[in-house]
């Protein structure tokens, strides 16, 4: 074999060489990319793991932030029943030791413009009707009212309220018995109303607190029923409930009712401005005591068919003639007063979820939220809330992926306060 021939065999096992060194090379380079993918697949799953835990963490954080807005704490409520007390002792003129002196002054301002056209209106007719003398026929029937044993002891208490109060009562000597008595008058008699008016409020709330306890149900087995006592028992309820034989009360209900019947009957008698006043005073109070409804409506316990009855005796009211009442212009019905308290809500809902998109994302979702915005203020103007609830997600997206691609910096965190406006 001549040099050339060696020569071309070098360069041929060179060559193979080569090729089986690529080859190797190549095969190698394959099975470490298959690695390094299937480690970037593994990789990628983790992350997705990763990422689905945060989301789910996320959401656990957001559903738990709106379920404490649907949670009304027991010191609003609590708060809520002092101002309402306050403004019901001013108006009546009302004091008594013990009781708190003034008003904390929380409340949103629309409920204080209510309350400012209710003291306008009825102070000035209880002003009037508070100075009546009473007739002998007056005096008759409040000896007769003396016959019952509640109607003393709380004729007795109102004494003793009305002396630590420095209110001064006039005194005149019994003939019969020799003994100093005090004289009644259409104030004393004012007095007694709203210490009934106490007494049957405890009723009621004892009522709602057995019922809600399941003591009902217990003395249902035992075949004892009682009636729904009235939230608001006035001249034209009682007379409706209480000659029925079948309208069995709870407790003292029943006598406090029969004395309120009768001494409403007597005041009503002594001063037509009185039942004015009186029927004013309930109006409002009716309507403040709608605000809190409203306001309540999107608690966790409160059933959407509890607002859908709520909402239909609210327009029921708003259809019913207010004769003899003076009522101001500005004050709004019972169907928007409704709707304030929830309006209100939802602002308070809102700053506590950092005024963001997530708590309308979720008022408008979970069903039994959904269907209690569809009640009070309608499908139409719900439907146009989810609609710019949905394009202003898509806008966060939208730029959210713009802000990514072009390596910017993007704030997701914005006020969403001014969706109430389109439950208007």
């Amino acid at each position: 074999m001549g040099d050339y021939d060696t020569f071309i065999v070098i360069v041929g096992i060179i060559i193979a060489g080569i090729i089986i060194y690529n080859l190797w090379l190549a095969n190698h380079q394959k099975k470490q990319l298959s690695e390094q993918l299937e480690q970037c697949e593994q990789f990628l799953q983790l992350k997705d793991r990763e990422c689905a835990i945060y989301r789910n963490i996320i959401a656990q954080w957001e559903q738990r932030l709106f379920q404490k807005t649907r949670k009304i704490p027991q010191e609003w409520i609590k708060q809520w029943d002092e101002e309402v007390r306050y403004w019901e002792r001013s108006i009546l003129e009302i004091k008594s030791p013990g009781d708190f002196s003034e008003s904390k002054g929380q409340w949103p301002l629309m409920i204080k413009d209510i309350c400012m056209q209710g003291y306008g209106e009825a102070w000035f007719l209880y002003g009037e009707a508070l100075t009546k003398e009473l007739t002998a026929e007056h005096t008759e029937r409040i000896n007769e009212l003396m016959m019952c044993p509640i109607f003393k002891k709380i004729y007795r208490k109102v004494v003793r309220l009305m002396r630590q109060n420095g209110i001064k009562l006039r005194e005149f000597v019994d003939p019969f018995t020799r003994k100093k008595r005090y004289k009644p008058t259409t104030l004393l008699l004012h007095w007694c109303l709203y210490v009934v008016d106490d007494m049957l409020k405890a009723e009621y709330e004892q009522q709602q607190k057995d019922k809600a306890s399941g003591c009902y149900e217990e003395l249902a087995s035992m075949e004892i029923y009682y009636k729904d006592l009235p939230k608001y028992t006035e001249y034209e309820t009682l007379e409706e409930i209480l000659p029925c034989w079948y309208y069995n009360m709870p407790g003292d209900s029943e006598l406090l009712c029969i004395y309120k019947r009768e001494l409403l009957s007597l005041l009503y008698d002594i001063s037509s401005d009185y039942k004015k006043a009186r029927e004013t005073f309930i109006y409002y109070k009716q309507l403040i005591d709608t605000v809190k409804e409203g306001y309540m409506a999107f608690d966790e316990n409160c059933r959407y068919s509890t607002v859908r009855y709520e909402i239909d005796t609210c327009k029921e009211r708003d259809k019913e003639k207010k004769k003899g009442l003076r009522i101001a212009k500005e004050t709004p019905t019972f169907e928007k007063a409704y709707k304030l308290g929830a309006r209100e809500w939802m602002k308070v809902s809102n700053k506590k979820c950092d005024n963001q998109w997530i708590f309308w994302k979720m008022l408008v979702e979970i069903g039994n939220s959904q269907e209690k915005l569809k009640i009070i203020f309608g499908d139409e103007k719900v439907k146009k809330l989810e609609e710019v609830i949905k394009e202003d997600q898509q806008q966060v997206a939208s730029k959210m992926q713009a802000a990514v691609f072009e390596n910017k910096d993007f704030c997701y965190y914005k006020s969403r306060g001014h969706y109430i406006d389109y439950l208007k």
